[in-house]
């Protein structure tokens, strides 16, 4: 990831929703985290995800940075899939949050 010459990139308001959205679905998992099951929230992460990439409207170098931005998110949403155990599940939401909460670093 960089920066547009020291500044961040502008992002079209669909998409900074869109990383809201799965913050939100993320928070209100880590919520009870005992009964986090993981394929349902990964259902709908996913599915916030695909909004977001159907309402992105970016191009150029904004779009291609935004690439970056997602491909690690893409591989923990994989994770969180598979992941048999709330526990587990609870420390790759952990990851994604962080992940996601790095978007303003990059973004505006």
């Amino acid at each position: 990831m960089s920066l547009d010459e020291g500044k961040k990139w502008e992002a079209n308001p669909e998409t900074t929703t869109g990383v809201e959205k799965m913050l939100d679905i993320i928070e209100k998992a880590e919520a009870k985290p005992s009964e986090i099951e993981a394929k349902a929230v990964h259902a709908e992460l996913s599915a916030a995800l695909q909004e977001l990439v159907q309402k992105c409207t970016m191009t150029g170098p904004a779009h291609d940075q935004l690439h970056h931005y997602l491909t690690p998110l893409m591989a923990k949403l994989e994770e969180l899939e598979k992941e048999t155990s709330a526990e587990a599940a609870a420390v790759t939401l952990a990851d994604l949050r962080s992940q996601l909460r790095g978007y303003g670093e990059y973004f505006e």
